[in-house]
Parts: C-alpha cells; structure tokens; sequence
C-alpha cells in the first residue's frame, strides 16, 4: 500500500515543471525519516535530562558533539561524492545508519550511552546530507533552485510534525510508556526512508579533472562569492544552539510534556507552510535578501525567548523561528548551489552545512553552561546579539556589492569573467 501510494504521488509530480520524480520521491524519503527523528528530538532533552540525569552541560555538550560529528563528515561525504561520481549510495547508508542508532539510543542506561547513540545517528546524517542535497540540485533548473529546495524542506518539515503526534498519540494509547520505548518505535519510519532511496535514479554527475585534485587545489576554485556566504552562516551559527534549549525554555515556563510537543509541532508546521513560498520568493526576488532577512528575524524572536514569561510570547517566538527556518535552511543552500562551481555541488554543500555543525558545537556547550550559571536570559540574549551581529555583516558587504565598491565584490566580478 505505501509503495502504490508512493506511486500515486509520483505520476501526480511528473506534469509539474519543477518538482519531477526524483525530486519528489527525495522529498518523500525526507518526509519519513523526519517521522522517525521527530517523533524523539521533542523528547530528547526530556529524556536526557529527567530519565538519565544529565545536566544541562552534559545536554549541550551532547547536542554539541552530535553536531561536530555530523559536521565533519558532511564535509567529507560531500567530497567523496564528487571524487566517487556517486551520490544514491552514501545517501541510503546515512539513513539506515540513522535508523538503527535510534533503538540503541533506546537501550542506554546511562548519558554517556545516550550520547554514543545520538553520535551514530548523526553520523548517518552527516554522510547522507551533501550527497542528497547535491542529487537535488543534479535534478533541479539553474533558475529554480529556491524552490526546488523549499519544497524539499517542506516535506521534511512535514514529517516532523507529523513525528510529534505520532509520540502523542502512542502517550496515549499506551499511557505510561517509558520514554525509551518510543526509540523502538521510530525505527520503522526510519527503515521505510532507507529502502525508498533505493527507488531514485541517480543522475551521474560531472566527471571533470577538478574532482580528482587535492582538496586544496579544488577549494581555489570556488569563487569569493562563496566563501563570504560560507563566513557568515558559521558565524550565525556560533549564536545558534540546539532546538532542545528552545523545547526547554517551553518546559522553564511551566509545560509539560505534552505541551513541549505541541509547541514543537506549532513551529513544524509553520516551517513546513512557508518552505516552498519562501523559496519561490527567493527566486523571482533575492535569495541574498531573503536569507538576510532570516538572519534578523533569528535575532528577534530569540530576544523574545530571553524575555518573556508567558505563553503568547513562547508562540509568537515559535512561528518566527518558523519563519527563519524557511527563509534560511533551503534558501541558504540555493545560494550556495547557486555560486558552486557545477561538478563541486556536494562539496559545497557538506562545507556549508558542515561548518555550521562544527559552529553549532561551541554554540550549543556554551548555551547550556551560560543556562546553567545565569539562567536563560543570558543564554538566548547573547545568541540574539551575535546574530545580530552576523547579519549586518551580511547586509553590510551586500550593499557594497550593491554600490559597486570593495575589493571583495570586484575579486568575485574577476572570477566570474575568467
């Protein structure tokens, strides 16, 4: 039945000029394995930190080094599929990988065994993201990139509504179901991803000499363009932590488990809504622009999370990190595409998602210790400031490009004539 629905909405895709098969079944794949990690990561800190006993060092330090983890071998998955030719194979392990962490995270007695599972897990993330990301992009128009990765960010989003309500749901069938049951639970999800990788056609990608040069003679290909967005965007995420300090702002105002769930969900699906129109706008407007405007947005509705008390401005600070979302997680990686040169897709993206995860390390050990020495105030009101920071830097050198001036924009003018 899965299979004929697939199919279903397969031959639906296939009159649309934008969204073909590949693209389509890409997005389906991202839907359930967003089931499967969703219908824990609203749990994970409650998991961590009331059923294990870990801290809130030990949460960040966690979410930290699954970041790390995840971060370096998007970088190098991200060039071994371009050296390789190949892409559908580093994608189907990364999410078997991730599939069968999830039950062994289950088993764990300890934090220290938690975090051994939640590293495999995102060790399977980290092989499989540049690869797919770059089979999308093989599979998409120049001029529709944003939408392209909007939609596929949308289906993503999708399931990760849909894997909260499914924890809701079993809560209730079941009630008092140890949380650690739920990671059991997730593997089917996980496993239905994996297999329906198998079912996309790989679009052989450019075999030029340049794949096959050391990386340091590969990277001076890129042109400066990239490397400025690839600046900024690890300097955002220096400001920004795990999701989980979020979740657990929800639970500091006084929600329950299901309360953190539900918020989690709230925020899924304002992601998910504005994904494809947030691409489209970023192609028929600015992708810089849009993704500018994310920075900022992130700023804000993290000052409102350092602030408030109350339920309101908790909703009002989710559906803006909705907005973020949509505005900078497929809009970024279009821009990125965007500038790469042709035959370096996948290793232009692992180096962009990549150093964010490697970012995302500092910003999630010092989120948790700052939470615990001065409380969330100070947590999420420094991440406010230096995203600030990070985006007028970004406006800053976009009106120079704008105005013709600076020795950066006229350096990327040269390499795009030569």
């Amino acid at each position: 039945m899965l299979t004929r629905c697939c199919n279903a909405l397969v031959s639906l895709s296939v009159k649309a000029r934008v969204i073909t098969r590949p693209i389509l079944l890409l997005g389906i794949i991202s839907f359930f394995a967003d089931v499967a990690s969703d219908m824990l990561y609203p749990i994970w800190p409650l998991y961590l930190t009331t059923t294990l006993g870990a801290s809130m060092v030990a949460l960040g330090l966690t979410e930290g080094l699954a970041d790390l983890i995840a971060g370096v071998l998007k970088i190098y998955a991200g060039r071994w599929s371009d050296r390789l030719g190949k892409r559908r194979v580093f994608v189907f392990w990364g999410y078997m990988i991730a599939a069968v962490a999830k039950p062994l995270t289950g088993m764990s007695t300890h934090w220290l065994q938690a975090l051994f599972g939640r590293g495999l897990d995102r060790m399977g993330k980290g092989l499989r993201t540049a690869p797919r990301d770059a089979l999308l992009a093989d599979w998409s128009p120049p001029d529709q990139l944003g939408r392209v990765f909007g939609f596929h960010r949308g289906m993503d989003t999708a399931g990760a509504t849909l894997g909260p309500l499914l924890t809701l749901l079993i809560l209730f069938l079941v009630p008092g179901m140890p949380l650690s049951q739920l990671f059991i639970w997730a593997l089917i999800p996980g496993l239905i991803a994996a297999f329906l990788v198998l079912k996309v056609p790989e679009k052989k990608p450019l075999a030029l000499p340049a794949n096959q040069q050391p990386l340091k003679e590969s990277l001076s290909r890129f042109p400066p363009q990239f490397y400025f967005y690839l600046f900024v965007w690890t300097l955002f995420s220096v400001a920004n932590s795990s999701d989980v300090f979020l979740l657990l702002r929800v639970q500091e105002i006084g929600g329950d488990q299901t309360a953190v769930i539900l918020c989690y969900c709230f925020y899924n699906l304002v992601y998910a809504l504005l994904s494809y129109p947030a691409g489209k706008l970023s192609d028929s407007w600015s992708r810089e622009k849009v993704f500018g405007i994310g920075l900022l947005i992130f700023a804000g509705l993290y000052g409102i999370f350092a602030v408030t008390h109350s339920w309101t401005g908790i909703l009002i600070g989710l559906f803006f990190y909705g907005i973020f979302s949509a505005a900078t997680d497929g809009v970024g990686k279009a821009l990125i595409v965007s500038v790469a040169p042709k035959e370096q897709k996948a290793t232009a993206i692992g180096l962009f998602v990549g150093f964010s995860g490697l970012s995302s390390l500092t910003a999630s050990v010092l989120c948790g210790w700052i939470w615990d020495r001065w409380g969330s105030f100070w947590a999420f009101g420094l991440s406010s400031g230096l995203a600030l920071a990070a985006a007028l830097v970004f406006f800053i050198l976009l009106a120079k490009k704008g105005s013709g001036s600076g020795n950066f924009w006229k350096l990327e003018n040269k390499a795009s004539q030569s």
